[in-house]
C-alpha cells in the first residue's frame, strides 16, 4: 500500500440502507455500526465495485441488533462495497481508511 494508514482515523459513511460502493481504489475496512436491526438476509462487505463479486471481508448477520458494532482492519484493494441481499433489511454504517 503506498500510503502509511497507521495515525490516520477512520471515516464512515451515512446510514446504508442498499447496495453501495463506498469507496474504490484501495484502504482499509475498520467495521461497521448497526443502526437498525439486520432481518431477512445477511449484509455482505466485499473488496469490489460491484455486488455479489469479489472478497467477502465481513458479514453482518441475519439478527445483528440496533448497536451492534464490530471492529477490523482488512485491506481491500479494488473497492470497498456493502452488498444487501435482495431481501435485506437494516441499516448500517461502514467504516474505512
Amino acid at each position: 500500500m503506498p500510503k502509511n494508514f497507521e495515525n490516520e482515523a477512520s471515516t464512515h459513511t451515512a446510514g446504508l440502507t442498499a447496495d453501495a460502493l463506498v469507496k474504490s481504489g484501495r484502504g482499509i475496512y475498520t467495521g461497521y455500526t448497526v443502526t437498525v436491526s439486520v432481518a431477512t438476509a445477511a449484509i455482505v462487505i466485499r473488496d469490489s465495485l460491484t455486488a455479489g463479486a469479489g472478497d467477502i471481508i465481513d458479514v453482518i448477520p441475519v439478527g445483528a441488533a440496533a448497536g451492534s458494532t464490530k471492529q477490523r482492519n482488512v485491506i481491500f484493494k479494488k473497492g470497498l462495497f456493502v452488498d444487501f441481499g435482495a431481501t435485506t433489511t437494516g441499516t448500517v454504517i461502514a467504516e474505512y481508511m
